[in-house]
């Protein structure tokens, strides 16, 4: 299901702060 895959991505990369900088201010 969509949560697993979410899970199976948060796995092979983890969450990081200039990650979630990225998401936020796509450059």
């Amino acid at each position: 299901m969509e949560l697993a895959q979410s899970v199976i991505a948060a796995i092979e990369h983890p969450p990081t702060i200039p990650d979630i900088r990225q998401m936020t201010l796509p450059l």
